[in-house]
């Protein structure tokens, strides 16, 4: 039996500027400690984890309450829930951090030039996404399913029934209409999202026949 070879090792001057140095380093001045390495951070996580949660939830400037609880049933693995009493939005938490010019999202995929996104015009979508979804009866709560290919239009959908409250869920539109039946049913989704087709393999597929037999 012989070792196995190191792939990779970070060099010092990756090690020092990595957020996890950051954090570590961030971790000592909070509370006056000395965290010289990972195990260490790892150590005073497991034996203060409230502590070390919010602690984490204020250092990465998490927009939200984090309530009155950082950690419930903490000793029981299954059990256990982080901030239980906090609320946060996914999608406000993803979009409000950067400049409006910076790139947020490169689209690309078969039969089409690659397309960026910025910060800006990917809230803008967004926004539209969760104004649709809004004026649909969409509320906290309601499970919104796509039928969507990988692309920007199902990132901005995510982003906006998450701006909502609302659960996402997708499949790719290669599914036949039994398959997408049977993954939506078991959430029973209160408003459904398609495209009318998808290129595969250099070819148009049409999905409209299909997406009419799932809403039959």
């Amino acid at each position: 039996m012989t070792d196995n070879p190191v792939v990779w090792r970070p060099t010092p001057e990756e090690i020092a500027s990595a957020q996890i140095t950051n954090f570590r380093l961030s971790a000592e001045k909070e509370f006056g400690l000395r965290l010289p390495d990972y195990l260490s951070l790892h150590k005073f996580a497991c034996e203060h984890p409230e502590k070390f949660w919010r602690f984490l939830w204020k250092w990465a400037d998490i927009l939200g309450t984090p309530g009155a609880r950082a950690l419930e049933n903490g000793d029981d693995f299954v059990r256990a829930r982080f901030f239980p009493d906090g609320e946060l939005n996914y999608a406000e938490n993803l979009l409000s951090p950067g400049q409006p010019d910076d790139v947020a999202l490169i689209e690309t995929g078969e039969c089409m030039e690659p397309r960026t996104f910025t910060r800006k015009e990917l809230r803008a979508q967004t926004a539209r996404v969760a104004a649709f979804l809004r004026g649909a009866g969409i509320v906290p709560g309601d499970r919104v399913a796509a039928v969507l290919p990988n692309n920007g239009a199902a990132i901005a959908g995510m982003l906006g029934a998450a701006a909502t409250g609302a659960t996402w869920s997708s499949c790719s539109p290669d599914f036949g209409a039994d398959g997408i039946i049977e993954r939506f049913g078991q959430i029973a989704p209160r408003i459904l999202l398609a495209c009318d087709g998808y290129y595969y393999n250099g070819k148009r597929h049409d999905t409209a026949e299909k997406i009419g037999a799932v809403l039959e």
